[in-house]
């Protein structure tokens, strides 16, 4: 099975859209992370929720079959810091 999927056609093409998309989906979560700390400014945290929005539809651009959904889960997690952090500062944490 592994070697039917590194035979497959679609394989360079996934691993190609994995060299580009990883490192722009990396560089974008420390920016989501230090914006939606809950001593951050309202506009900082609407770019935060903004950023992390992108990242969720970043993730449609990785393969169906290769990416499975724990890789896509991933794409998540930001958005989840920042409705984390809005909490915590809402109630004052």
């Amino acid at each position: 099975m592994l070697l039917t999927l590194f035979l497959s056609e679609t394989t360079p093409i996934a691993f190609a859209g994995l060299i580009f998309t990883v490192p722009l989906a990396l560089g974008l979560y420390y920016p989501i992370f230090y914006l939606s700390r809950p001593k951050a400014s309202g506009r900082s945290k609407i770019v935060a929720s903004v950023l992390a929005f992108l990242l969720i539809g970043l993730q449609g651009l990785l393969d169906d079959e290769f990416g499975g959904g724990l890789v896509k889960l991933f794409f998540y997690l930001p958005l989840g810091v920042v409705i984390v952090n809005a909490v915590r500062s809402e109630t004052g944490q």
